[in-house]
C-alpha cells in the first residue's frame, strides 16, 4: 500500500466534509475490519448528496460545487481502486454523509 496516496485519497474524502459543513459540525473518523479488508469511514454531519449524484461521485470534472473542479473525489477513487479497493457511500440530505474507504487485508 502507497501510504501518501492513501493519505491523499483520506485527505481529499475529508475536505469534502469539512466543505460539506460550512456553519460547523462534526467529522468524525472511524477504523476496523469487516468483509476480508481494512475499512476507513469518514463521516461529517453536513448538508447530504441528493441521491441522483450519487452515481456520478468520482467522475472526473464531475462537481455539484460552485467552484468545484470534480477533481478531489475522482482522485481518491482512482487511487483507491488502484489498491484493489473501493468506496462506499450512504448519505441522506440535511443529515450527512459517511463515505467507507474498503482495501483488501493481506496477511504478513
Amino acid at each position: 500500500m502507497d501510504k501518501n496516496q492513501i493519505r491523499q485519497a483520506l485527505l481529499n474524502i475529508c475536505q469534502n466534509a469539512i466543505e460539506a459543513m460550512p456553519g460547523g459540525g462534526k467529522l468524525k473518523l472511524r477504523l476496523g475490519m469487516a468483509q476480508g479488508a481494512v475499512f476507513v469511514e469518514v463521516t461529517d454531519t453536513g448538508c447530504g448528496i441528493p441521491a441522483e449524484q450519487l452515481p456520478n461521485l468520482g467522475v472526473p470534472f464531475y462537481t455539484a460545487k460552485v467552484n468545484g473542479t470534480g477533481l478531489g473525489l475522482s482522485i481518491a477513487y482512482s487511487i483507491i481502486n488502484a489498491h484493489n479497493g473501493r468506496i462506499e457511500v450512504n448519505s441522506q440530505v440535511g443529515q450527512g454523509t459517511t463515505f467507507r474507504i474498503l482495501i483488501p487485508a493481506v496477511s504478513a
